[in-house]
C-alpha cells in the first residue's frame, strides 16, 4: 500500500454521507431548533439554529434556510436576508444550499468599519459522534461557495480537530489554534460549490471539530473583488455545506477469485470498500489493461478473462491513498 496525504481542491458533484460512516452529525444543517429570519445578531441566534452546531466565541454566524421563505414578503420578495435567494438589498450572496434546505454562512475577514476591530472572524463547531481513534486515518472535508455580494475574498478556511471544545475571550479575538486541515487557496467560485477535502490521521480522542479562520488578518491571503455601497465592514464571507468526516478503513483485498458461476467467491470482493470511494485498475501480465472502474463497488467477476495471474491498482478517489498486489483468477 502506499500512502500520502494531499490537499484537495476541487468543483466536483458528488455524494458524502450516504455510502459511508459521516461521523458528523446534522452534517447538511437539516435538523434546527429554532427558524428565525434575519441574520445573526448575537451569537445565541446561531446556537438557537442548527441542532448540534454552535459558536465557539462571541462572533455571529448565520444559518440560512429555504423554508424561511413565507416569512417576510412585500410585493413577492423574500426579504429575509437568511433566505438562500433574498432579494433584500442587505443580502450576502444568492446560492442555492448544496444539499437539503439549510446552509451556513461565515465571515473569514474583515478590513474594519462598522466592525471594530481586526482579525475578526466567525467559527461553527461541532462535537463529532465518537471521538477519533489513534492511528486511524479519516476523509474530512466541506463544500463552500463564495458569497458574491462581499468586498473580499479570501484563504485559510481550515478544519480543526480537538479533544476538548475550543473558545474565545471576545468578539474580537480569533482562535489562535493550528488546524490539522487548512485551505490555503483564495476561493472566488460563487456560483458552484467548492469540494475542500484532505487526509487527516488521528492522534487519537479527539471530539470536537471547528471550521473557520485561524490565522490573524495579516496572515490571511485576500484579495478584493467588489465595491458593496450597502455596508461600511469590508468582509470576506462564505456558505458552509454538507461537512463530513468519513474513517477510511484499511482495505482487505484478496488474492484469489474465482468466477466459476458457483455463487461462491463470484466476484473480486474487497473487504471495508466503501463505495464510491475507490477506483481500480487491474492490469494483465504484459502490462495491458483489462478492467478499469471509477467508482468499483466489489461487482467485477472478471468477464472475459482467462485464468491467471493480474495486478491490480486501488486508488482512493480523494485522497492518495493506493494498494497494488497480484491477483489470480482461478475457474
Amino acid at each position: 500500500m502506499r500512502f500520502k496525504s494531499a490537499f484537495h481542491f476541487i468543483l466536483f458533484s458528488v455524494s458524502f454521507g450516504a455510502a459511508a460512516q459521516n461521523l458528523v452529525p446534522n452534517p447538511s444543517f437539516e435538523q434546527y431548533r429554532d427558524l428565525r429570519c434575519g441574520i445573526s445578531s448575537k451569537s445565541a441566534d446561531f446556537d438557537n439554529g442548527p441542532d448540534y452546531w454552535t459558536s465557539p466565541n462571541s462572533a455571529t454566524p448565520d444559518f440560512y434556510s429555504l423554508l424561511v421563505r413565507d416569512s417576510v414578503y412585500i410585493n413577492d420578495d423574500i426579504l429575509c436576508r437568511n433566505h438562500p435567494f433574498s432579494e433584500s438589498a442587505g443580502s450576502y450572496g444568492y446560492q442555492a444550499p448544496r444539499d437539503g434546505n439549510n446552509m451556513v454562512g461565515i465571515i473569514t475577514y474583515t478590513k474594519g468599519g462598522s466592525i471594530p476591530c481586526l482579525d475578526y472572524s466567525e467559527y461553527i463547531t461541532v462535537e463529532l459522534k465518537k471521538p477519533l481513534v489513534q492511528g486511524n486515518n479519516y476523509l474530512c472535508g466541506y463544500f463552500i461557495s463564495l458569497a458574491e455580494n462581499r468586498e473580499y475574498v479570501s484563504n485559510n478556511v481550515g478544519m480543526l480537530f480537538s479533544s476538548d471544545s475550543v473558545f474565545g475571550s471576545g468578539v474580537c479575538d480569533y482562535l489562535n489554534y493550528l488546524p490539522q486541515i487548512n485551505n490555503e487557496n483564495v476561493i472566488e467560485e460563487s456560483i458552484k460549490w467548492l469540494l475542500v477535502n484532505n487526509l487527516f490521521t488521528s492522534q487519537g480522542g479527539e471530539r470536537f471539530l471547528t471550521i473557520g479562520n485561524f490565522y490573524s488578518d495579516e496572515a490571511t491571503t485576500v484579495k478584493f473583488v467588489f465595491d458593496n455601497p450597502v455596508y461600511t465592514n469590508s468582509l470576506a464571507y462564505y456558505f458552509i455545506d454538507s461537512v463530513f468526516v468519513e474513517p477510511i478503513d484499511k482495505l482487505n483485498i484478496p488474492n484469489v477469485f474465482t468466477p466459476n458461476n458457483d455463487e461462491i467467491n463470484q466476484a473480486f470482493h474487497i473487504k471495508n470498500l466503501q463505495q464510491n470511494r475507490w477506483e481500480i485498475t487491474i492490469i494483465n501480465r504484459w502490462g495491458q489493461q483489462v478492467y478499469y472502474s471509477a467508482c468499483y463497488n466489489n461487482d467485477w467477476q472478471g468477464e472475459g478473462l482467462a485464468a491467471g495471474r493480474y495486478y491490480y491498482f486501488v486508488r482512493h478517489r480523494f485522497v492518495d491513498i493506493e494498494y497494488k498486489g497480484e491477483l489470480t483468477i482461478l475457474y
